[in-house]
């Protein structure tokens, strides 16, 4: 969970408070991260906004052994996005864990997008990681 506070916003109220809760779990099939994001304005507004990754493990649904190479698993992958006034958007494709050195976990997300209320598809790459850092003792 996280708490922020913004200021000098561009775009609909000045000021705002946002709180975005974040849930991540691995299964033996694969794993998820679902995410949202509410939106408190200091207009008296309120804003919601989520996703959800679902990844589908290629390795555990073929029995393959990736090994103890640069790529733990690949994964087929999609993500659905939900926000006011009926945004919604699709997106699929391929995403693989990568083996770095020093990295918790590395991942790679290639993803085909469609966003109904505009006209065309686009792609997105996405990366995500977690590299443990140390600042003296701690």
């Amino acid at each position: 969970m996280q708490l922020l506070r913004g200021e000098a916003f561009e775009i609909g109220s000045e000021e705002r408070n946002i709180v975005t809760l974040e849930h991540t779990s691995r299964w033996s099939t694969g794993d998820v991260f679902v995410f949202s994001d509410f939106t408190f304005a200091d207009d008296g507004s309120i804003a919601a906004y989520g996703e959800i990754t679902p990844r589908l493990s290629l390795g555990h649904l073929f029995d393959l052994d990736f090994g103890a190479g640069l790529i733990r698993d690949v994964y087929l992958t999609v993500n659905y996005e939900r926000g006011k006034q009926g945004l919604e958007r699709y997106l699929g494709g391929v995403s693989a864990d990568l083996n770095l050195p020093g990295f918790t976990f590395f991942k790679v997300m290639a993803l085909h997008r469609d966003d109904p209320q505009r006209h065309g598809t686009t792609e997105q790459l996405t990366l995500a990681w977690n590299r443990p850092a140390q600042l003296g003792d701690v």
